[in-house]
């Protein structure tokens, strides 16, 4: 997880250097690396056609619509819209639609998920639901996943490690580990332990300057 400020600047620098890393590892790797962002859907298409859209990559051959099919079922299984893929943007709750982005995204089958800021936009509510459901996908897959966020909670119960980064310039401050056990988004006893607290008041020390400079628009 990214605790950032320029996050716009880093997603870039992430994807250049990430798309560099996983060219020099293995043959095997799939030499991609897919973004989730708000407002990612393109709002003309039903939910199955914004996933095929990021599928318009694969190679000619034979097997490719068949293939495309099958990432498109695959993928709108693991967020749980099956029963939706007709429907289009506007027909669906802003939980969703994140689901949709996340599902368009791991299509791809990417090396490593880029997530940035996916549940700004949303509820309260939502918005933890949506963290749950982040949180069981990557455990699923085994999904290598970069989230920015700017909350520290969002952060500390998605991660397992934060990185935070200063207002200007942009530089890492400090990389804080978290280690605690899953699932945290349904373990009640996490928000509430001391150590949880003591790691949000550690991560707040940090980012609190930088969080003041941006209110004086600094």
């Amino acid at each position: 997880m990214i605790k950032a400020s320029n996050e716009n600047e880093l997603l870039n620098i992430l994807k250049v250097f990430a798309q560099e890393s996983v060219k020099k590892a293995k043959s095997s790797l799939n030499e991609n690396v897919d973004p989730v962002q708000k407002n990612y859907l393109e709002g003309l298409k039903s939910a199955e056609d914004n996933l095929s859209v990021s599928l318009s990559n694969l190679k000619e051959q034979d097997d490719a619509e068949e293939e495309k099919q099958a990432r498109v079922k695959k993928s709108l299984e693991l967020v749980d819209l099956i029963g939706f893929e007709k429907s289009f943007p506007y027909e669906l709750s802003g939980g969703m639609k994140q689901r949709v982005g996340i599902a368009r995204a791991l299509a791809t089958n990417p090396d490593i998920l880029l997530a940035d800021e996916p549940f700004a936009a949303i509820d309260a509510m939502t918005r933890e639901a949506m963290q749950a459901e982040m949180e069981r996908i990557v455990s699923e897959t085994g999904q290598t996943c970069v989230f920015i966020t700017h909350s520290i909670d969002e952060a500390i119960l998605l991660g397992d490690r934060v990185v935070v980064i200063s207002y200007r310039p942009g530089q890492i401050k400090e990389i804080v580990d978290v280690d605690f056990p899953r699932p945290r988004m349904n373990n009640s006893e996490v928000k509430v332990s001391k150590k949880y607290a003591e790691l949000r008041d550690h991560i707040w020390n940090l980012v609190k300057d930088e969080a003041m400079q941006t209110t004086r628009g600094e």
